[in-house]
């Protein structure tokens, strides 16, 4: 028998909800159909105890039959007469007028996982007698989805279903209750629910959890392209994925364990749009080794996933998570939606109102989204895993191989995190920031080829100590840093140029700092997150151009006032000093060459009135790292460059 599947479209979205435990599920079911189908070619007919016709009806009891690795047993099954076929393949009967077919104490045993249902009502069937035998003999040869196809009916309604998995060292039961399919045409439900169910898991690790779903209801529910999806591979490799089901929700869920210390909830998972397809391998081989084959599949069986499934959207609301124990935190999540899952890309994953509190920090952010994540890179680093285990997988998966995101947006930061300096202890540093925004396009190998990062009002309370900087800020009036900064970066490939457009740092009260620039001959080995082939090509890049602007609303006011105060002289004599300095100092040190003289008059014009400054450095030939440490002196490397500067323009 095959009603799990049909308990399982309901509530399909378990496996979003419980993570790796719900694969651990899908692949021990799929040894359980992959077994079914086989009846026929090992040539095991099915018994019955005793066949007896009770108020006009015929009634099997103690139906059975067995397989390698798997037995199915049904206490009763009910039919009427006038049938053109039935279960044993040779009577004539056939519905009553009511088109009823009901089984009683159905249990299926594997390997490593069981099911027990208490009771199956069909209602209102439009299909004979001989079409449900068909649809459901055991011996036929013929796929079961294919004869899924077949069935239409008033309603299915499955008051219990019990399933109990073994999968290595973790044990799961789980309990749905009332499970209700309505309106079943040719293999498609209008409608299923299932009014609720528990579950509890055993691990060697974590000792026993205990959880619940909520009511669940899924719409316009394929049960054909399910019962393909759980019982065999793809037959075809360009099969375009087909809509599953069309809405579905999960009426609040939670998970606990008393060992661990920890409980996790959701108030409504919610998901439309879902279409799949059957997953590459079939992974249902001999009992023996369903467990052992499950264990070594798993990564690639992910990877497999990835490109058998597409999600319009998935809402989960109200998630928290809290743990207690020796270092207790909770977290909690308004909303986390996933949008457009779908070619190795997910559009969208929004996640509103995230609050983090420990011994250690307390986090707020009111929103965080990522735009066009991209997995084909982790899926291509799975898929080769095939035999390894999940640990071994883990590890092999590196830093390149982390999916790349188009854009990253965080707004509302708020943080408190404990201050670990000393003579701080029990104190909190806090700080915030308005915005934080990252866009980037790649190379279809991954290279960047535009870095676009923004961050707006980073605040921090100054009063909050810390080291001289802040000391010395606070000495100049400021009571909060207020800063922000923009980082725009391009990387042409074939010509190997990388475009400085900007980095910008901004204080408010303070001012800004923007420099651009031009870098030549820089290799794609510069974003690789190996570091000695990153410091190689870093070294052989070249530095071409470098624009530098200064724009001055407070701060060198404010460095004066200080420094006159903190020397005990006027503002007039400190200005005075510092211009000398720039007019006199600074060219000898630069060997007064006329690079030389064009920067001290700019810098000497700025000081006696700080508005901006402006200074552009060309070279020509091209300056790398490597020639920059063989100048010894300032001045030879100023004959290199083509220096313009100009202040207050």
């Amino acid at each position: 028998m095959r009603w799990k599947t049909v308990a399982r479209v309901g509530a399909c979205l378990c496996v979003a909800a419980a993570g790796a435990i719900g694969s651990v599920d899908i692949l021990a079911d799929r040894v359980v159909r992959a077994a079914f189908d086989r009846v026929g070619a090992l040539g095991k007919s099915p018994t019955a105890d005793q066949v007896s016709v009770e108020s006009g009806a015929l009634l099997l009891r103690g139906l059975k039959w067995t397989m390698a690795g798997a037995s199915v047993r049904i206490g009763s099954v009910r039919l009427s007469p006038d049938a053109k076929n039935s279960f044993l393949g040779g009577s004539a009967w056939a519905l009553d007028a009511s088109g009823s077919l009901s089984l009683e104490n159905v249990a299926i045993d594997t390997a490593f996982e069981s099911f027990k249902i208490r009771r199956i009502d069909l209602a209102g069937a439009s299909n004979s007698a001989g079409e449900l035998a068909l649809i459901f003999d055991p011996q036929s040869s013929t796929p079961f989805a294919d004869r899924l196809a077949g069935l239409s009916a008033a309603t299915v309604a499955i008051p219990e279903l019990i399933a109990s998995t073994k999968f290595a060292s973790i044990e799961q039961t789980t309990t749905y209750r009332d499970i209700l399919l309505k309106d079943v045409v040719r293999g498609k439900a209008a409608a299923v629910t299932v009014e609720g169910a528990s579950f509890s898991i055993n691990g060697a690790e974590l000792g026993e959890s205990e959880g619940a779903y909520g009511r669940m209801i899924a719409k316009a529910v394929d049960l054909v392209l399910a019962a393909r999806i759980m019982a065999g591979s793809i037959s075809d490799p360009a099969e375009a994925k087909s809509l599953l089901y069309d809405e579905a929700e999960i009426e609040g869920f939670h998970l606990s364990n008393t060992r661990a210390h920890f409980e996790i909830g959701a108030g409504a998972i919610k998901a439309a749009g879902v279409r799949g397809r059957p997953m590459r391998a079939d992974r249902a081989g001999a009992a023996a080794d369903a467990v052992q084959e499950a264990e070594r599949s798993f990564p690639s069986f992910y990877a497999d996933l990835f490109d058998s499934v597409a999600i319009d959207q998935l809402k989960i609301s109200d998630l928290k998570f809290n743990a207690d124990g020796d270092r207790p935190a909770r977290v909690s999540i308004g909303e986390i939606a996933i949008k457009g899952f779908r070619d190795r890309r997910i559009e969208a994953l929004e996640i509103e109102n995230l609050d983090f509190a420990s011994h250690a920090a307390k986090i707020g952010v009111e929103k965080l989204a990522f735009q066009g994540i991209g997995v084909a890179r982790l899926q291509n680093a799975l898929g080769p895993m095939q035999g390894k285990s999940l640990e071994t997988a883990v590890g092999a998966v590196g830093p390149d191989s982390a999916p790349p995101f188009e854009v990253l947006a965080l707004n509302g930061l708020h943080a408190a995190v404990a201050d670990a300096r000393p003579g701080r202890e029990g104190s909190r540093c806090e700080f915030a920031a308005s915005r934080l925004e990252f866009r980037g396009a790649y190379h279809a190998d991954g290279a960047p080829a535009r870095i676009d990062a923004l961050l707006e009002h980073l605040t921090y309370r100054l009063d909050q100590g810390g080291d001289a900087a802040p000391k010395a800020l606070a000495s100049m009036g400021y009571s909060e840093l207020d800063l922000s900064s923009h980082i725009a970066m391009a990387w042409d490939e074939k010509s190997r140029d990388l475009a400085v457009e900007t980095i910008t740092f901004q204080g408010a009260d303070m001012g800004s700092l923007r420099l651009s620039g031009l870098l030549s001959n820089v290799s794609r080995d510069l974003f690789t997150t190996e570091r000695t082939t990153a410091i190689v090509a870093a070294l052989a890049a070249t530095v071409k151009k470098i624009d530098l602007s200064i724009e001055n609303t407070g701060f060198f006011d404010r460095l004066l006032v200080s420094q006159a105060e903190r020397q005990h002289k006027s503002i007039a004599d400190m200005r005075r000093t510092y211009a000398r300095a720039a007019g006199v100092y600074l060219p000898m040190l630069l060997e007064n060459g006329p690079a030389a003289q064009t920067i001290s008059a700019a810098l000497a014009q700025f000081i006696a009135n700080p508005k901006t400054f402006h200074m552009v450095v060309a070279a020509p030939e091209g300056l790398s790292l490597a020639d920059l440490t063989a100048i010894q002196a300032p001045g030879a490397l100023l004959t290199k460059l083509q220096v313009e500067a100009t202040a207050n323009e």
